[in-house]
């Protein structure tokens, strides 16, 4: 791959003179990939084919960022099981793998071209962001085909931009938000708080999670989030750390062992429309051993618990077209599935709303807002009990 250097930085490089760098580029060899890197290490990439802008790759956090964006987009799909058998497409897994899910029709057109915008616009929100330590501008050839392109193409560098500007409105605007808010004073913010507040805070801000990460968890934008979270910051009460990026999928293809020793753990399948609750669901029984899918669709539920067959069933009881009593009702009517443990998590913990959940054929039910050591405790409690049962 031949490469040759644009631009050696300097302090004073600008937003609007590295866009104009860019174009020039681009207006000179309209299909070509263009690599910035920060003094810190971190590189980004940014593919073009005939002069339209068709994928950004790297930076810190770019395998989360492939998570996270393909859980929002796609509840269905499960990261962890995508799989390529190429070997020489590192630099662009991620786009591949959405190439590759769209011609086996497991993703939408349109839901490819979502994912593939969102990433460019983050990239190039990071890119503007460390803007003051880049260090250099390389140009590679691209020879990256293209399967699948962004919704929107022309406003991309503008949009960053914007997005940039709103989050510099906030007193975190200095901060990345690939940095991960963590609780230190666990006494003032209990103080300075309300209950609920502090319950929430304490729940999700452990240092495992990224800003960007927590705002769909918390149901909140960024900004939003920056917002809420700039005062307890301000104050030392919460600080805000680097946190690693995930191992890349491609690193572990051969190793087929744990990959089987994966595939017999316990699968739990969740259905529920909150992707806060999803998300709090798959963290808590992933970490504690158990394979989760989070279905956010009420309608693909009876699909999906169908296809996949789990060994327990969480559904929402308040869920839009279809909730959790109807579907439960309905896979009850499976002899399959007369008894997996179903549990009913309830908007109203309410005498009427347990006794419904037991008409219906739930084993039992559970009150939101959930926690992990309750959902793990009715797990191991309920999956215990089945064993019991066939021995």
């Amino acid at each position: 791959m031949a490469e040759s250097a644009l631009s050696m930085l300097g302090n004073t490089f600008s937003i609007p003179a590295l866009i104009r760098t860019i174009k020039d580029v681009i207006h000179h060899q309209p299909t070509t990939s263009i690599r910035i890197q920060a003094k810190t290490g971190e590189h980004w990439w940014l593919d073009f084919n005939e002069g339209q802008l068709l994928w950004a790759g790297g930076g810190h956090h770019r395998f989360r960022r492939w998570q996270r964006l393909l859980r929002q987009t796609c509840s269905d799909i499960q990261p962890s099981q995508v799989k390529l058998r190429e070997t020489n497409t590192s630099d662009h897994w991620e786009y591949f793998a959405l190439s590759m899910l769209v011609q086996r029709q497991q993703l939408g057109q349109d839901m490819a071209s979502t994912i593939i915008e969102q990433t460019i616009l983050e990239v190039l929100f990071d890119i503007f962001h460390s803007i003051d330590s880049l260090e250099q501008i390389t140009q590679t050839t691209n020879n990256l085909s293209q399967f699948v392109q962004p919704r929107s193409n022309s406003s991309l560098f503008y949009r960053a931009g914007a997005d940039l500007q709103v989050w510099q409105t906030t007193n975190l605007g200095h901060a990345s938000p690939n940095l991960a808010p963590v609780i230190i004073d666990t006494l003032r913010l209990q103080q300075s708080t309300q209950p609920r507040t502090y319950q929430v805070l304490q729940q999700f801000l452990q240092g495992k999670h990224s800003l960007r990460e927590l705002g769909p968890i918390m149901g909140h934008d960024l900004t939003t989030l920056g917002r809420i979270l700039e005062g307890y910051i301000e104050s030392d009460t919460i600080v805000l750390n680097p946190i690693d990026d995930l191992s890349a999928p491609y690193a572990a293809l051969d190793l087929k062992a744990p990959f089987q020793v994966a595939k017999n753990l316990p699968l739990i399948v969740c259905i529920d429309d909150s992707t806060k609750i999803s998300y709090l669901m798959e963290e808590t029984l992933r970490t504690a051993g158990y394979r989760c899918i989070s279905v956010q669709d009420s309608v693909q539920a009876l699909v999906q618990i169908i296809r996949h067959k789990p060994q327990m069933i969480f559904l929402s009881s308040n869920m839009p077209i279809a909730n959790g009593y109807e579907i439960c009702k309905q896979v009850r009517r499976a002899r399959a599935f007369s008894q997996t443990p179903i549990v009913i998590l309830l908007d109203n913990d309410s005498f009427m709303e347990r006794a419904r959940a037991k008409s219906v054929g739930a084993t039992t039910s559970m009150a939101k807002p959930i926690t992990p050591s309750r959902v793990i405790d009715v797990v191991r409690r309920e999956l215990a009990a089945v064993q019991k049962d066939l021995n």
